[in-house]
């Protein structure tokens, strides 16, 4: 068996040799000769390339300081500070801003007043002292923003003047510092991911982000490091300078002010390690390439020794179905040399790992079982569940956590929130929260507020507690958070709708108490006022005060009763009293109050009402009356010509054949008119208490109130109130209330009203109001003639307003002079017939008896 194994040992070396390893090996060796090749030119441009970063690092810088001085000179808190502590404490608390800068600020006398930095060692070396020019520039309100070389060495500074735009004058001078220490030459390397080293031109010194061993500096350990700053002209590169033992390839670039004066040299090394690497690298895949092609050399050993091969290609067969799962395959050879030993051994092995996989299925099956329990639990719970570092970093959370901080993913997270510490409103929540879990291990309830993704605040509940390592250290802490918003604003608007209705009430109670009191003095001033009109020793100047007077308290009655209305309606103590009446009968009263006012303005004031609409009706008369008279009233007021009309009809606006006493319908009212409309931006305050439109303030005329009552009787009654208008070309109110309907001819106060016997309908009701016809009424008219005319203007302007408590003053006081008149008046007034009054009092008109 040893015979035979070193004769195909020897067979298959000749084949690798001369066939197939001398040619590869040389191939592969000369390809990886260019490669590295290719790697030394590559790093030569990084260096080149780092060199522009390092360029642009610098502009970013100067920029930097630039700005940060711009921002401090511009800030209301250094202008208007009349005390450096004050300064001081600002500059503190804005020192995160400026990193390795050094911030100064100097009043006019050049005295330094403020510093601030983030450095940890000395900066004396790099203040700017009183004598330094650019503080003289700085005092003609120069700006600069250059380098400068300084003894302890190079900075950059920023200076801006601080003026007082209040008082147009110079208080104080900023200057920003960036010093080129070894703290700064690591942002820059930081930045630029390359080593940075800075020599200016005095012998020695140097900085540089290579830290430096045992205090020797590093131009003894730069033996070739280019120190005449004056024989560059542009970027020049070097390969292979060997610094403090490692190797580097360099670019040098000098460093010029805004004068073009050379005053430096900047040096971007980069490490070569990675070239040492790379050539450590070959070796290994030239002796990785010389297995390869050994094996590719056992194959090609087919041709020589097929005895050999068929029993590798059948373990070959035997390893891919191992692969595919089949676990009982039989002995592929049974042979007493190598080939045979490998292949039992492939058998032993078959078996072993059959047995290992049965093991590790079942120990799977039980896993996954557990976890997909744990898993549905985690994903579904309503709380949002997460693991979470001391450091603020989210280590895993469950979708709730993701929905309620307004996440999508657990990348999108990640992204945009790099520390937790980010999301708290009040970060030193979480400090406190940090220390009840490091006092106490657990924490239950705690409140606190988050940013919501779309930066909205919200209020959560957390539930946390320590997880601890193996070694009893503190590794994370987990829990849930709930978000505690809806139910933080419930409780609030709680709290806010308990204290609102309770004002509401105050109020109401207020001005309910506050009219009744008010109603009574009132209407003795008016009685009094009216009594002092009848003096005819008064001058001119007294009656009008008088007259101010009166028209005042009449104004301010109509405004009390309005009021009064509306706190009642408010205070909930509004009852509905739904009697049977006749609805043509309240239509002929309105005509008949407001028929004159439209006569008048000669507008058409119209009024219809459907076929479908009952005569004799079920609801509060006072109420309807009430809203019909206000929504009639509100269209003359605002149209100076064209019409008006008053709409009645059903909700589906069709008859109802053989419509029952008892039954309801829901009768729609329509007020429409050709004025002036109403602008949109009105439409939605129309309704509101004390508020008019733009035309009604113009006017100024009414309180603001009568919509408001009406909109408010109209839902009382069960409706709503709406209104559509166009701006020039009027408004219309309409709404819709329930009503009780009655037979007409079967109520005794009209038994002239009949239906038609096969419809069961009305022939409906249709009147207008285009003028007034003249009749003979001198009895009635010379009678009120005789009047004094205060007491026919007052009785005039009580009767436009419907104001039945001021109406019936006037007419008792109307007694003392003409009580048949006055009788006359009161038999009108209980019908509702003030356009009949409003006749008699007029001069040009007559009515007709």
């Amino acid at each position: 068996m040893t015979d035979a194994f070193f004769s195909i040992q020897k067979k298959l070396i000749l084949i690798f040799l001369v066939i197939i390893f001398i040619p590869t090996a040389m191939s592969i060796s000369l390809g990886m000769w260019f490669s590295l090749e290719r790697l030394e030119q590559g790093l030569q441009e990084q260096s080149r390339r780092s060199m522009e970063d390092l360029k642009r690092e610098l502009m970013h810088y100067e920029s930097r300081s630039q700005n940060i001085a711009e921002l401090l000179a511009q800030s209301k808190e250094i202008q208007q500070f009349d005390h450096p502590t004050g300064i001081r404490e600002f500059l503190e608390s804005k020192r995160d801003l400026w990193y390795t800068a050094i911030v100064e600020v100097f009043n006019p006398d050049k005295k330094r007043i403020a510093l601030s930095h983030t450095e940890s060692g000395s900066i004396d070396a790099y203040l700017t002292a009183s004598t330094d020019p650019i503080l003289e520039q700085g005092l003609g309100l120069e700006k600069i923003s250059d380098y400068f070389l300084y003894p302890s060495g190079l900075t950059l500074k920023s200076m801006i003047p601080i003026m007082d735009m209040s008082r147009l004058e110079l208080t104080g001078i900023v200057v920003v510092t960036y010093p080129f220490n070894d703290r700064l030459m690591q942002a820059f390397k930081e930045q630029i991911k390359a080593e940075v080293t800075l020599q200016w031109n005095r012998q020695g010194d140097i900085v540089s982000s290579i830290q430096q061993n045992h205090g020797i500096s590093l131009t003894k350990i730069w033996p070739t490091a280019l120190t005449d700053i004056h024989s560059l002209d542009e970027i020049q590169t070097r390969s292979g300078e060997w610094i403090a033992g490692r190797r580097y390839t360099t670019s040098y670039e000098t460093m010029k002010n805004q004068f073009k004066t050379t005053i430096g040299i900047f040096t971007v090394l980069v490490d070569e390690q990675v070239l040492t690497h790379n050539k450590k690298d070959t070796l290994q895949i030239l002796l990785f390439s010389a297995i390869m092609v050994f094996i590719i050399a056992l194959v090609m050993s087919y041709f020589t020794a097929k005895t050999f091969t068929r029993p590798i290609l059948s373990l070959s067969r035997m390893a891919k179905n191992l692969a595919q799962g089949q676990w009982d395959q039989p002995l592929p050879v049974d042979r007493a040399d190598e080939i045979g030993v490998l292949a039992k051994s492939f058998y032993h092995m078959q078996n072993a790992i059959k047995k290992q996989i049965h093991n590790l299925q079942s120990m799977n099956e039980t896993i996954e079982k557990t976890e997909a329990k744990y898993r549905n639990i985690f994903n579904n719970a309503h709380e949002g569940i997460f693991q979470i570092t001391f450091k603020g970093k989210v280590m895993t959370s469950n979708p709730s956590f993701l929905r309620i901080l307004g996440f999508v993913s657990q990348k999108e997270l990640r992204k945009s929130i790099k520390n937790f510490k980010q999301i708290y409103v009040k970060p030193e929540d979480q400090q406190k929260l940090n220390n009840l879990l490091h006092s106490f291990g657990i924490v239950q309830n705690f409140e606190t507020q988050f940013y919501h993704k779309n930066g909205t605040v919200m209020d959560v509940s957390i539930n946390a507690h320590v997880v601890r390592g193996k070694d009893a250290s503190v590794r994370y802490f987990e829990g849930n958070i709930q978000d505690i918003s809806e139910q933080k604003r419930a409780k609030e608007y709680k709290t806010a709708k308990n204290l609102a209705e309770s004002a509401n009430q105050a109020k109401t109670d207020f001005l309910a108490t506050m009219s009744h009191e008010l109603r009574t003095p009132l209407n003795a001033i008016l009685g009094f006022s009216n009594m002092l009109k009848k003096n005819k020793t008064l001058l001119s100047h007294e009656k009008e005060s008088i007259d101010i007077i009166n028209r005042s308290g009449r104004h301010l009655l109509m405004l009390i009763n309005q009021t009064l209305d509306l706190s009642a309606i408010e205070a909930g103590r509004v009852n509905i009293d739904n009697m049977v009446f006749d609805l043509y009968g309240l239509l002929d009263e309105i005509k008949s109050m407001l028929g004159l006012i439209a006569s008048k303005k000669g507008i058409h004031l119209f009024f219809e009402c459907t076929a479908a609409v009952p005569r004799f009706i079920k609801t509060d008369q006072m109420k309807l009356r009430q809203i019909l008279i206000n929504l009639v009233n509100n269209a003359l007021k605002f149209t100076k010509n064209g019409k008006v009309c008053v709409r009645i009809g059903t909700k589906q606006d069709t008859a109802i054949p053989g419509k029952q006493s008892g039954q309801e319908i829901r009768l729609f009212f329509e007020v429409a008119d050709t004025g002036i409309g109403i602008a949109q931006k009105d439409i939605n305050s129309i309704f509101l208490a004390f508020e008019q439109a733009s035309a009604g303030r113009h006017k100024k005329e009414g309180t603001g109130l009568g919509l408001t009552i009406s909109e408010k009787l109209v839902t009382v009654l069960g409706g709503q109130l709406f209104i559509n208008s166009t701006v020039g070309k009027g408004s219309r109110f309409f709404f819709d209330i329930p009503a009780g309907m009655v037979r007409s001819n079967s109520d005794p106060l009209n038994p002239s009203e009949k239906e038609d016997s096969k419809t069961g309908t009305h022939k409906g009701y249709k009147s207008e109001v285009a003028g007034i016809k003249k009749k003979n009424t001198m009895f009635w008219r010379s009678r009120s003639m005789a009047l004094s005319p205060a007491i026919r203007e007052e009785l005039k302007d009580a009767v436009q307003q419907a104001d039945m408590d001021l109406i019936n003053l006037m007419i008792i006081r109307l007694k003392s002079e003409d009580i048949r008149l006055a009788k006359k008046f009161q038999a009108l007034a209980e019908q509702f017939e003030y356009g009949k009054i409003l006749l008699i009092l007029e001069k040009e008109h007559h009515i007709d008896e």
